[in-house]
């Protein structure tokens, strides 16, 4: 996604369907750690969940998700 403001760290991605992982690389020893855990509040009809971006000093990220709603409706008396 981004490296950190001061070149030490890259922050990655791992997504799957309605959460994601933001990951810290520390360049220097190359350990990789979960730096957030992202989770909608409301999960409900989530299909895919991106995670955008992070700032350089990595106190605030963004994302995006998709999401799908319907309607189901029973009708009676048709005869």
């Amino acid at each position: 996604m981004r490296f950190a403001g001061d070149g030490s760290a890259l922050f990655c991605a791992r997504v799957g369907m309605n959460v994601a992982d933001i990951l810290r690389l520390d360049l220097s020893n190359h350990e990789r750690s979960v730096w957030k855990t992202i989770r909608p509040r409301d999960p409900t009809g989530i299909f895919a969940l991106f995670p955008s971006d992070v700032t350089p000093d990595g106190r605030r990220y963004f994302y995006t998700y998709g999401r799908l709603l319907s309607d189901l409706y029973l009708v009676e008396g048709l005869q």
